[in-house]
C-alpha cells in the first residue's frame, strides 16, 4: 500500500468520526454540505485525480463560514462554530494534502469532537474520544513515516504493527486521563457554559397542557429522568409534575387565583428518591406521587405538591425527594375555589349525558364511582392516533369518536365532576417506568408522559382517579416495546454511571474523596471483614490490570497470518509422521517425505510459502483462504 492512501483513508476516518459526534448539533444542509466535499475527495484519490486551487478553496471558506459567523449570539454560539468547523474540514479533505494539511484535518477533527462535548453529555462521547484518540495517534505514526520517505510503500504488516503500537499507546494513556480526571482541580462555576446559552427545548410538560399534546411526547421514547429507589408496586408509578385547574375548552393550565396555601402531608411511610433529570427545556420537576419535600438547588415549591425551578436548567441535574404512596392528598378547600369553573357555556349534550349516569345517584362517592366506571366499562378506546382535534375536541371524544389519549380521558372525566358539582383537576406528569434491577434505579422516557384527575371529596381531600384504560394488548405486545426492554437497559446502565460518576463529579465530590483517603491513611488498621473486602477489591483490581497487559502482549507479539500458516503446515505433515527440525528449510522437510503425491502438494504449498515469509509478498484473503483448504486436505 502506498502510504499516501493509507494517510488519505486515515484523514476520511477521522473526519466521518468527527462527523459522528456533532451531525445532531447541526443544520442538515451543512452535513449534506461535507458528505458531498467528502465523496468528491474519496472520488478524486480512487478514480479521477484533479488538483483543487488553493484560492478556489478559500475563497469558498470565506463564501460559507462569514454567513455562519453571521449567526453568532450569546445564547446560540457553539452550534454556528461547529458549523464553521465542519466546512472547513470537508474542503480540507478536497484538497491536496501535505503533512500540514493532514495535520490541520486532524486538528479539526479533534476540535469537532471536543466542542460537541459542549452540547451533550452522553456516555457515547467517551466511545467516539477513545476511537478518534486510536486514529489520531495511528494518523501520527503514519505521518512520522511518510516524512522520512514520501513514496514508501507500507505493507499490510507493517501497518498492522503501527495500529498495535498506537492501540497499546492509547491503552497505556487511558489510566492515566482517568487518575488526572480524578485529581484534577474542580470548580464549581461552569466554565465550560457559554452566557445565556440555554438547551434546546424538548417535547416535555409546560404550565398547559393541550388536547392531543401529550400524544406527540408518548412517541417519544428519550430518556426524561432516572430514579434511585427500590422497587415499588405498578398501581403506585405516578410521578408528579404540574397541577392544572383552569379549562378553557381545549386546553388546561394554572389559574392565577389558586390560593397559595400547601395540602397537609398525607400519612404513610416516606419512599425516598434521588432523581437524575435530563434538560429537556421545562422548568417542573417530577417525583413519585404524592411528593412531600424536595430538595436540590433552586428549587420553589407550587400548590398542590409540586416544585419547579427558579430558573431555567442548561445540564442534567439531579435533587432528592420523598413520597408518601397514597391516593388521598388531604386538604380543605376555601369558600372561593376555582374548581368547579368551566369554559363558556357548556354544551349542554355533555350535560344531559352527565346526568344521564348518575340519573339515581345521591353521595358524592357515589357520583364520582359512577362516572369513573363509565370510562372504564369498555366504551372507549385507547388510541395515538386520528385524535379528535376540531373546535370542540371534547364533546367529539365524549359523543362521536369515543377514542384517545390520556390527556381526552382526563379532561373529559374532571370537566363532567365539575358539572357534577364535585370540585376537579387534572395532574401532569408520568405513568410508570422500567425498573433496573442491576443499578437500582427506574428509567422514566418521554413516552411514559401521561395525565389523570384529582376529585375533592368532602371532609377527606383530592382523590386520584385515573379514566384512562390500560394499554391494548396489541400496542403492547408490539416488537419494538419487547426489544425496548431487552436491549436499552443493559446501555441505559452505562450511561446512568456515566452520568452518576462522570457528568456529576464537581468539587464536592473531590473534597468527599480527599476526606476519604485522609480517612484511610489516618486509621490503616481495619477490621479483619474489612480487611477481606479491601484485599478482595484489591485484588480483582490486580487481576483485571494483569488481565489487560496480558491480552495487549499477545496482540502486540501474535504471530502474523504467514507464520501461522507455516505453523499449521507443519503441524499438518506431522501427523503423517514427518517432523521438521529447527534448521530445516520447507523445502529441505518436503523434499524428505517419501510418498510422491504428498510430496508434490506439499512442495507446492512450500514454495507459496516461502515466497510470502521470504520474500515479504502479502497474502490477499482469496490466497489465505485457498491456502487453508490445501494445508486441511493433506
Amino acid at each position: 500500500m502506498r502510504i499516501e492512501s493509507v494517510l488519505n483513508f486515515l484523514a476520511y476516518a477521522c473526519a466521518v468520526g468527527a462527523l459522528t459526534g456533532v451531525f445532531q448539533h447541526v443544520h442538515g444542509f451543512f452535513v449534506s454540505a461535507f458528505a458531498v466535499l467528502l465523496l468528491l475527495a474519496i472520488y478524486r484519490d480512487q478514480k479521477v485525480p484533479f488538483t483543487t486551487p488553493r484560492w478556489l478553496v478559500n475563497a469558498l471558506s470565506m463564501a460559507l463560514v462569514f454567513p455562519v459567523l453571521l449567526r453568532l449570539q450569546p445564547a446560540y454560539m457553539i452550534e454556528p462554530l461547529l458549523e464553521a468547523s465542519l466546512v472547513l474540514l470537508g474542503l480540507k479533505l478536497l484538497e491536496t494534502k501535505n503533512a500540514k494539511d493532514h495535520l490541520q484535518i486532524y486538528l479539526l477533527s479533534l476540535l469537532l469532537l471536543v466542542c460537541s462535548g459542549l452540547l451533550s453529555t452522553s456516555a457515547l462521547f467517551l466511545v467516539q474520544f477513545i476511537l478518534l484518540s486510536a486514529l489520531l495517534t495511528t494518523s501520527l505514526m503514519v505521518l512520522s513515516h511518510r516524512s522520512q520517505q514520501e513514496e514508501l510503500a507500507l505493507s499490510f504488516e507493517h501497518f498492522r504493527k503501527v495500529l498495535k503500537s498506537s492501540l497499546l499507546i492509547c491503552a497505556i494513556s487511558l489510566p492515566l486521563t482517568a487518575l488526572f480526571f480524578v485529581i484534577f482541580p474542580r470548580t464549581p462555576f461552569p466554565v465550560t457554559q457559554l452566557p445565556g446559552y440555554e438547551p434546546e427545548a424538548r417535547s416535555g410538560f409546560s404550565d398547559r397542557v393541550s388536547l392531543g399534546e401529550v400524544a406527540t411526547i408518548q412517541l417519544d421514547r428519550s430518556v426524561i429522568f432516572r430514579a434511585v429507589m427500590d422497587p415499588v408496586h405498578d398501581d403506585s408509578l405516578y410521578w408528579r409534575g404540574i397541577v392544572l385547574d383552569e379549562f378553557t375548552g381545549s386546553t388546561w393550565q394554572r389559574s392565577s387565583a389558586v390560593q397559595q396555601e400547601q395540602p397537609a402531608a398525607p400519612r404513610g411511610k416516606a419512599i425516598p428518591q434521588r432523581i437524575y433529570l435530563e434538560p429537556y427545556g421545562g422548568l417542573h420537576l417530577f417525583a413519585l406521587d404524592k411528593p412531600v419535600s424536595v430538595r436540590g438547588e433552586n428549587l420553589k415549591k407550587l400548590p398542590g405538591l409540586t416544585f419547579s425551578l427558579e430558573g431555567m436548567s442548561p445540564k442534567k441535574m439531579q435533587y432528592t425527594a420523598k413520597s408518601v404512596l397514597s391516593e388521598l392528598l388531604p386538604e380543605i378547600l376555601p369558600q372561593d375555589h376555582r374548581y368547579l369553573q368551566l369554559p363558556g357555556d357548556p354544551d349542554s349534550r355533555i350535560q344531559r349525558l352527565v346526568d344521564r349516569v348518575l340519573h339515581d345517584s345521591s353521595s358524592a362517592h357515589e357520583r364520582v364511582e359512577r362516572l369513573l366506571h363509565f370510562f372504564l366499562d369498555d366504551q372507549f378506546n385507547y388510541t395515538l392516533e386520528e385524535l379528535p382535534v376540531s373546535k370542540t375536541p371534547l364533546e367529539d371524544f365524549l359523543l362521536k369518536t369515543r377514542e384517545g389519549n390520556c390527556e381526552y380521558f382526563a379532561s373529559a372525566l374532571a370537566v363532567m365532576l365539575r358539572m357534577a358539582g364535585i370540585p376537579s383537576r387534572i395532574v401532569g406528569g408520568y405513568r410508570g417506568g422500567i425498573y433496573n434491577g442491576a443499578a437500582g434505579y427506574y428509567l422514566v422516557a418521554q413516552n411514559h408522559a401521561h395525565v389523570w384527575v384529582e376529585a375533592h371529596m368532602p371532609s377527606q381531600g383530592w382523590l386520584r382517579l385515573d379514566p384512562t384504560p390500560p394499554l391494548p394488548l396489541e400496542m403492547q405486545n408490539r416488537p419494538e416495546f419487547f426489544l425496548s426492554r431487552q436491549w436499552r437497559l443493559p446501555l441505559d446502565t452505562f450511561h446512568f454511571h456515566w452520568t452518576r460518576f462522570v457528568i456529576n463529579y464537581d468539587l464536592s465530590h473531590q473534597v468527599a474523596l480527599t476526606r476519604m483517603a485522609k480517612k484511610i491513611l489516618a486509621n490503616p488498621p481495619l477490621p479483619w471483614e474489612g480487611k477481606i473486602r479491601h484485599m478482595l477489591a484489591f485484588g480483582g483490581g490486580v487481576v483485571l490490570v494483569f488481565l489487560f497487559f496480558s491480552w495487549m502482549a499477545i496482540l502486540v507479539n501474535r504471530p502474523t497470518m504467514e507464520k501461522r500458516l507455516v505453523a499449521r503446515f507443519v503441524k499438518r505433515l506431522a501427523s503423517h509422521g514427518y517432523e521438521r527440525t529447527p534448521q530445516e528449510g520447507l523445502e529441505e522437510f518436503v523434499n524428505r517425505i517419501q510418498e510422491k503425491d504428498l510430496r508434490e502438494t506439499s512442495k507446492a504449498i512450500a514454495e507459496e510459502l516461502e515466497r510470502t515469509v521470504y520474500k515479504d509478498q502479502e497474502l490477499s484473503k482469496d490466497q489465505i483462504r485457498r491456502l487453508k483448504q490445501r494445508i486441511g486436505r493433506l
